[in-house]
């Protein structure tokens, strides 16, 4: 397993973040410190552009961007979370692409209640 690939295990385990808090804060330290293998530029390049991201979605009227989530890393981005429609889903993908130095975006979001599509997840997985 690759180290992104870690990180986004680990994520998997982190309680529900709300939108205005970047999971990855206290995580990305300690993956960061214990584990990266990107040099300070590239961090902070991947840190820029996760803020840029989430600047664009909270001044883009359009967005929707409550429980969204921008994980970055060595500038592949991952959008995950949930919308409430496909027109949303696709409007938040087009504002974080605006940053020209991601090499890869893959959209993750799910479309629905974000109430039911937990409830669902939960009832599945048990």
């Amino acid at each position: 397993m690759t180290r992104a690939g870690i990180l986004l295990a680990a994520l998997c385990f982190l309680p529900a973040a709300h939108a205005q808090i970047n999971p990855l804060s206290v995580l990305g330290r300690v993956v960061t410190t214990a584990m990266d293998v990107r040099t300070k530029a590239e961090v902070a390049a991947d840190a820029e552009i996760a803020a840029g991201a989430a600047k664009r979605l909270l001044d883009d009227k359009r967005a929707q961007w409550s429980g969204v989530t921008v994980l970055v890393f060595a500038r592949h981005v991952v959008l995950a979370g949930a919308v409430k429609s496909a027109e949303a889903r696709k409007t938040v993908e087009n504002v974080a692409r605006r940053d020209e130095r991601i090499r890869t975006l893959k959209n993750e979001l799910l479309v629905g209640d974000v109430g039911s599509l937990v409830r669902d997840t939960a009832a599945t997985s048990c």
